[in-house]
């Protein structure tokens, strides 16, 4: 008798198989049939889930959704090497997010960090890179948010067509806008 029930399993099995429905539950009783269980087992309900203590006394508290919108621009001035400026735009667009990285690292740490810095430069046909670069003038105060972006205009690549001396100029701003979400229990 239980050769003739594993043939039937077999039979069943293809023809679930068949309509594409392997995992439904039929299947997979018998699946479970086949590895030792009585044919009539049919597994437990499942237990119906204890229903969520709300606490009426609870205080409510607002949650606020907060965008940052962050301003970069920049102003290249490769002195008589201008018509290369467009190249170097290119350039920068392409590590656009490692420079903007290194002023929204900060704005946590100090909310009113908002102004311009500017840095004179040196472009090396030999490396395609800047070589050297310093801080020349800006009202954008924080040592950390300077230093990094020396540190990511070194690693970008310009290849220069000739050795070249320029200034960019940045300007950092942001607005944060913050919008009451709906309100929640606690």
């Amino acid at each position: 008798m239980l050769g003739g029930w594993i043939v039937d399993f077999s039979k069943l099995l293809k023809s679930c198989l068949l309509l594409g429905v392997l995992y439904l539950s039929g299947c997979e009783t018998l699946y479970k049939i086949d590895r030792g269980r009585p044919p009539n087992y049919l597994p437990p309900p499942a237990r119906p889930r204890d229903p969520q203590i709300v606490n009426p006394l609870a205080e409510e508290i607002a949650d606020y959704k907060v965008s940052r919108r962050i301003a970069m621009y920049y102003r290249i001035d490769l002195k008589k090497h201008n018509y290369f400026s467009s190249k170097v735009a290119q350039s920068l667009k392409a590590y656009d997010e490692p420079v903007r990285q290194c002023y929204t690292s900060r704005i946590d740490a100090n909310p009113n960090l908002r102004g311009k810095v500017t840095f004179v430069f040196a472009m090396s046909k030999q490396t395609g890179a800047i070589d050297k670069i310093a801080k020349e003038s800006g009202d954008l105060q924080d040592p950390t948010v300077i230093n990094c972006l020396k540190q990511q205009m070194a690693k970008i690549p310009f290849k220069p067509p000739q050795d070249m001396l320029g200034r960019i100029q940045y300007n950092f701003d942001y607005v944060d806008d913050q919008a009451p979400v709906a309100r929640a229990k606690k």
